[in-house]
């Protein structure tokens, strides 16, 4: 399944010179099992859109599907700046955006990421993101893993990607440094089913809590595979734990059981955002629709300030306090739990 994004954003005033029209490609996972990113990406885009609409922008959206595979985001990318010709990209809305930011700053073009958080991608170049590295959220959950919980030992259950690597490292770094253990560490492919095999092997050596670096609805399986085999423990998460269909799923065995770190919690961020998520959509706010609300506003802000050059838009961008030295949104890091089958700030 494809799906395209195109945002034409023309100012059309009538009686009023021609405007610039602004085109901007997002990509995001719209199928298989971290659809959900895709889906919420969609809904901040498109929340975005009704804002710039009141405000007198016309807006139009095609979307391309990255399926969070490496080929498919590169494929999506090189569609939309070669054929489709966009001046910018947003997306894409998992960690496979590593595969597209060279090509991004090859083409010295603006490449903005609601969700890609590798500590790597952290530069002084044309790529932005709206999501906070993994080593600021990987630091503030061992410190409350070691602080708060007062858990001394943790095994680590990592997917084999660069995405999972870097969670397990940044972790274990900070665990370490603060005095921690890593008792275990096993790996797993995301078109894993069956975890028992690694489940069972961090079991033999007792760990007081367990990094489970898998998202969505499969990070629930794996901690229902544990409890089928009498393991019972503290769960530790990272972003991909914030999802609905985890705890339509899930929930009851994660309440007040799990804890993740999050750039982002409901009750603190833009009020008008919350309240036309809720109006629109009927479910509290989340961060991926937030983040992709907050990049196709920020460009819509940098063109108005310095226009559609990239060069111009990087400058203003590195200079206008939304962002660090390195392209990383400036936010503030939530330790997250479940609570009540709701997802709240500890």
């Amino acid at each position: 399944m494809k799906w395209t994004t195109m945002i034409v954003i023309a100012f059309l005033v009538a009686c009023a010179p021609q405007e610039d029209v602004l085109t901007v490609g997002v990509i995001g996972p719209l199928s298989g099992n971290f659809a959900y990113f895709g889906e919420q990406e969609q809904r901040g885009v498109e929340l975005a859109v009704q804002v710039l609409a009141e405000q007198g922008t016309i807006v139009e959206t095609i979307y391309e599907d990255s399926e969070a595979t490496h080929a498919k985001t590169v494929s999506a990318y090189r569609k939309l700046t070669d054929l489709d010709g966009v001046d910018f990209v947003i997306g894409d809305a998992w960690g496979t955006t590593e595969a597209i930011v060279p090509i991004a700053n090859e083409n010295k073009q603006i490449l903005i990421s609601p969700v890609a958080s590798q500590t790597f991608l952290s530069e002084d170049d044309f790529f932005f993101r709206t999501m906070t590295p993994v080593k600021e959220m990987m630091e503030a959950l061992a410190d409350h893993t070691f602080n708060e919980l007062g858990i001394r030992k943790v095994a680590i259950l990592a997917g084999r990607t660069s995405y999972g690597e870097d969670h397990a490292r940044e972790f274990t770094q900070a665990f370490e440094a603060l005095g921690g253990e890593i008792v275990a560490q096993e790996d797993f492919a995301y078109s894993d089913t069956d975890y028992r095999p690694q489940i069972t092997k961090v079991m033999q050596k007792q760990p007081e809590a367990v990094l489970n670096l898998h998202g969505g609805q499969l990070f629930g399986l794996i901690v229902k595979q544990a409890t089928d085999l009498g393991f019972e423990t503290f769960w530790l998460g990272h972003l991909g734990v914030e999802n609905s269909p985890l705890l339509n799923v899930y929930g009851d065995l994660l309440d007040e059981n799990v804890y993740f770190p999050l750039p982002f919690a409901a009750e603190t961020v833009d009020v008008a955002f919350a309240e036309r998520f809720r109006t629109t959509y009927g479910e509290e706010p989340n961060f991926i629709a937030f983040n992709a609300f907050q990049a196709v506003m920020l460009l819509h802000e940098a063109i108005e300030e310095v226009g559609m050059e990239d060069e111009a838009i990087k400058h203003y961008f590195d200079n206008s306090g939304h962002f660090n030295a390195e392209g990383d949104v400036i936010n503030t890091i939530f330790i997250k739990t479940i609570d009540d089958g709701n997802f709240v700030t500890t």
